[in-house]
């Protein structure tokens, strides 16, 4: 046996090739991987969901709807709508001299930011 590694388990390399030769386990893999990214960007427009106060709550509540029915076709465009949707919230609460509410919507546009380039959702 090898050092470092105890009866039932796998070495990394090992395990890499177990997983490789069974395509339904790097199937699930990649499910998972996509149900991530769809809960984390819902996750995030819900963030900019409750900044939302007077400017469009309703569109960007339809949106948080949307990403949490979608494909992983459809997560760029959904994410590039609430990065559109964040910068239209921004410019509003700057033009009404909100300041609070202009820093939860940075701050909830830079996460957003920050995870649709994470996650190479960028366009």
């Amino acid at each position: 046996m090898a050092p470092g590694t105890a009866r039932g388990t796998f070495s990394t390399r090992a395990l890499r090739h177990r997983l490789v030769a069974a395509g339904t386990v790097v199937t699930v893999v990649m499910d998972v991987t996509q149900q991530y990214l769809v809960g984390e960007l819902s996750i995030l427009v819900g963030e900019l969901h409750r900044s939302a106060r007077r400017e469009c709550p309703d569109a960007v509540g339809e949106l948080r709807r949307r990403v949490e029915r979608a494909g992983p076709g459809q997560l760029a465009a959904l994410a590039g709508e609430a990065i559109a949707h964040a910068d239209e919230l921004c410019w509003a609460s700057l033009e009404a001299g909100d300041l609070a509410a202009f820093i939860e919507q940075a701050t909830a546009a830079a996460a957003l930011g920050d995870f649709t380039h994470a996650a190479r959702l960028a366009r």
